[in-house]
């Protein structure tokens, strides 16, 4: 054996700990999120009870309305496209919208153009939110999905897609609306 050369034993214990990290190494990716590609994208669609701004809204509970309720919907486009506007800068988005019985093809709502926004401002970043109020007085109770195509007019990259499921539930009528609550006290 020469002169700084390691036996096979000492060699040995090296083996298992390299293999060890390829394995840790090779599994790690999977646990991961996604990476951000920052292309043209928007976040999830909230639903809303009330929407008052950038990041200020009031989430539903459940995603269950009525036949008279709207469905005010809350997301925020990501990674779009500027341009110069005068001394300003603009953002410009198209929106379609479409509704269809969960898990269904049949379109039974829909709503080319929805939204047709341009926003300006003084600088590249704008912190922008969109919304939907959508009325359901055409649905049924039953289970529904909205699907949301977004556009950056100025970026022209790919559409942007997404589904928010909701249920429309039957109007209460009035004596169920009042069922449980305490009786008014009588004033003489």
């Amino acid at each position: 054996m020469s002169k700084g050369m390691p036996s096979r034993f000492q060699m040995f214990p090296i083996i298992p700990v390299v293999l060890t990290l390829c394995t840790v190494f090779q599994t790690s990716p999977a646990r991961e999120s996604p990476k951000d590609d920052r292309s043209f994208s928007i976040t999830e669609p909230i639903l809303c009870k009330d929407v008052r701004g950038f990041e200020d809204y009031e989430e539903l509970k459940s995603p269950e309305l009525t036949s008279e309720d709207k469905l005010l919907v809350y997301f925020r486009p990501r990674h779009f496209k500027v341009a110069p506007a005068g001394e300003k800068f603009e953002a410009h988005f198209t929106q379609d919208g479409k509704i269809r019985r969960k898990g269904e093809k049949p379109v039974v709502w829909q709503k080319t153009n929805l939204l047709d926004y341009k926003p300006k401002a003084d600088t590249r970043e704008m912190p922008i939110f969109l919304k939907n109020a959508i009325s359901l007085k055409t649905l049924k109770p039953g289970d529904y999905q909205l699907e949301i195509t977004l556009r950056d007019e100025i970026g022209q990259s790919a559409p942007a897609l997404k589904t928010v499921f909701f249920k429309v539930v039957p109007v209460k009528s009035e004596g169920e609306k009042t069922k449980g609550a305490p009786p008014s006290e009588a004033r003489p």
